[in-house]
This record gives structure tokens, sequence and C-alpha cells, in this order.
């Protein structure tokens, strides 16, 4: 499954972030992870999706802001894999 970082331009709280786990999914859509960089106000989540547009319509539905969804790869420092 491809893998995309989402950049919000809010940092969420644990409330907000609650909320949106809450929301329904399309299949083959997973929210996975998020970062969040209180201080500088943004949020990075990590969404495995088919595509870049299946991540963007569900921010789209739900009103959430966001400033870019990048596809991305992830290296593994121990086992030096890019997968």
């Amino acid at each position: 499954m491809r893998r995309f970082l989402a950049i919000h331009p809010v940092a969420y709280d644990k409330s907000k972030l609650g909320l949106l786990a809450k929301l329904q999914l399309p299949p083959g859509v997973t929210w996975r992870y998020t970062w969040c960089a209180l201080c500088d106000g943004k949020t990075f989540c990590e969404w495995e999706a088919p595509c870049r547009e299946a991540v963007e319509q569900i921010f789209k539905d739900s009103n959430t802001p966001y400033e870019g969804i990048y596809e991305v790869e992830h290296y593994d420092v121990k086992s030096g894999d890019l997968d």
C-alpha cells in the first residue's frame, strides 16, 4: 500500500484528534500515525491509501485543512531498508 504524509496548518489537541479518528474511512485507507508540533502549530499524519486523492477527499469531506499531501517511503535506520 502506498504511504502519504499530510501536513496540517493546525496543531490538533487530543480531543480533536479523537473526533477525527472516528471518521468513517473508505475501504483501503488507513490513518496510521500523527505527530503534533504544538509550539509550531502543525500536525503531521501518516496515511496508507491507494492514491493521494483518496486522502485529499477525506480532508475535503471533513473540512480538515491541510497544506500538502506527499507520497513517502519509510527508511528503517537499523536495517537500512527503504520501503
